[in-house]
């Protein structure tokens, strides 16, 4: 299987959690998101709104609220408000 590298923004905790870790580590890490991004696109490459419908339905099934879902969702904003002001390269691999 050939890859392809990729950029997505995280939480600051998890940029430099990923960036401090053992090589060996990094790779599980890859391989466990290469997973579950394949889980969520699926072999037939579902669509976007296949995709986020799916990701709400297994959400709200977990038991994650609404007021939950957006603390979270405020936080990560935060974060990546921060980290652009400072230009700490958050995104970056």
């Amino acid at each position: 299987m050939s890859t392809e590298e990729i950029t997505i923004r995280v939480p600051r905790r998890l940029a430099q959690a990923y960036r401090s870790a053992a090589p060996e580590q990094r790779r599980k890490m890859e391989l466990y998101l290469t997973l579950l991004l394949t889980t969520y696109v699926g072999a037939a490459g579902s669509g976007f709104d296949d995709v986020w419908t799916r990701l709400g339905e297994e959400t709200k099934a977990s038991g994650l609220t609404e007021d939950r879902l957006n603390e979270l969702l405020k936080e990560i904003g935060d974060e990546r408000r921060s980290g652009q002001a400072s230009g700490d390269g958050l995104g970056a691999a």
